[in-house]
């Protein structure tokens, strides 16, 4: 009985394991960039929140890719300043 459980049990796996070779094709997605101006008493921390797209792992990834782009050694920002910010869509333009 037990052997005949195993046997059933493989060859569910084996038949399950096949579905995992579906693969689902997203929309192919485009880097871009887009400029910002800094307001008063915004944070690099809430812009990112703002303009941070799904392709990103955290936000903590976002922000070190603004300040890598923007060439900046800390998140400090100030008022007035002009940040690019990159984005991911799914739209090529």
């Amino acid at each position: 009985m037990a052997a005949a459980m195993l046997a059933l049990g493989l060859m569910l796996g084996m038949a399950l394991t096949g579905f995992s070779r579906i693969t689902v094709r997203k929309a192919p997605t485009y880097k871009y960039y887009t400029a910002v101006t800094v307001r008063a008493d915004d944070t690099l921390w809430g812009i990112a929140q703002e303009h941070m797209t799904e392709e990103y792992s955290s936000i903590h990834a976002y922000m070190k890719e603004i300040q890598e782009v923007n060439n900046m050694k800390s998140d400090k920002i100030y008022y007035g300043q002009k940040l690019i910010l990159p984005y991911y869509s799914s739209e090529q333009r």
